[in-house]
């Protein structure tokens, strides 16, 4: 699963960097107590995390988890006396072959976040597994 969070860039360049960041900590929170125990949240880069789920739930299990992250991230986060409230885009994939390589599985997921948000193009090549 991929999340972005969106108009992000909007609270660096009105508030400042140590503002976002302390922002996106709070969020990584947020996201880590709404996941499984096992699971994994980790920040890709940017605005960018990503949560590895194991053992791969059924797809409406990780859909649901998605739509509960998503709801976790829109209550208000206090950072220095400032509300703000953050919604994000997600994006899911699931492991439905053997073996399928974690660079393939990051790509889909990217895949369906872009095309949740609406942007052109893909971001990665949409190759299958070897």
């Amino acid at each position: 699963m991929v999340l972005d969070l969106d108009a992000f860039k909007l609270v660096n360049d009105g508030y400042g960097h140590r503002t976002g960041d302390l922002l996106l900590r709070a969020v990584a929170e947020r996201l880590r107590a709404e996941v499984r125990p096992g699971d994994t949240v980790a920040r890709l880069g940017g605005d960018e995390f990503v949560v590895l789920m194991d053992p791969a739930p059924a797809p409406e299990d990780a859909i649901a988890l998605g739509q509960r992250l998503a709801g976790a991230l829109e209550m208000d986060i206090d950072i220095e006396g400032n509300c703000h409230r953050v919604t994000a885009s997600v994006g899911i994939a699931i492991d439905t072959i053997p073996n399928t390589n974690f660079d393939q599985l990051l790509c889909d997921a990217d895949v369906a976040l872009y095309t949740v948000k609406g942007r052109a193009g893909t971001p990665c090549s949409s190759s299958s597994p070897a």
